[in-house]
């Protein structure tokens, strides 16, 4: 595992054996802001010998959090682009939704499959995505009234599902 310190948030570089197959799988999560990506995707080529990333996923939208990711996935062949898309779940308003649409849009250009990391996804035998689920969206874009991104709970002193 690679991991480097962005100025505020985490880029992780994995490689592992698929239980199964015994094939070496290469995964990021998260990719710190775009020098960190850089740096990441030379990482994997000089030290995992690979331009393949099977899965990268973004944990949370925030820029340094995704900004890192589109330069990894310029730079690589970015197999699965787990990523939640949040301006089609109510949180358009947002300004990390317009971050995640430009994040989709470069994925789609570089021929990645996008897909939302739903709660109980497994990927390589090895990985569960643990949450949230689809209610955990539809829960706080009802609660604010439209997605103002404010969470529910917060206005009605209700908890939100378990994420």
């Amino acid at each position: 595992m690679w991991e480097t310190e962005a100025a505020s948030g985490i880029a992780i570089g994995v490689r592992f054996s698929h239980p199964e197959t015994g094939e070496l799988v290469h995964m990021v999560i998260d990719a710190g802001f775009t020098d960190d990506g850089s740096r990441l995707a030379d990482v994997i080529r000089t030290y995992y010998e690979s331009d393949v990333v099977d899965l990268a996923i973004v944990t949370h939208p925030d820029q340094d959090h995704t900004n890192g990711m589109a330069a990894l996935i310029e730079r690589l062949d970015v197999r699965e682009l787990m990523v939640h898309d949040i301006g089609a779940h109510g949180g358009q308003r947002l300004p990390a939704a317009e971050r995640v649409d430009q994040l989709i849009a470069i994925a789609h250009e570089h021929g990645t499959t996008v897909t939302e990391p739903w709660a109980g996804q497994e990927r390589f035998g090895a990985l569960t995505v643990l949450g949230p689920d689809p209610a955990y969206y539809d829960y706080l874009s009802v609660g604010t009234g439209g997605g103002s991104g404010r969470g529910g709970h917060r206005r009605t002193g209700e908890k939100p599902p378990p994420a």
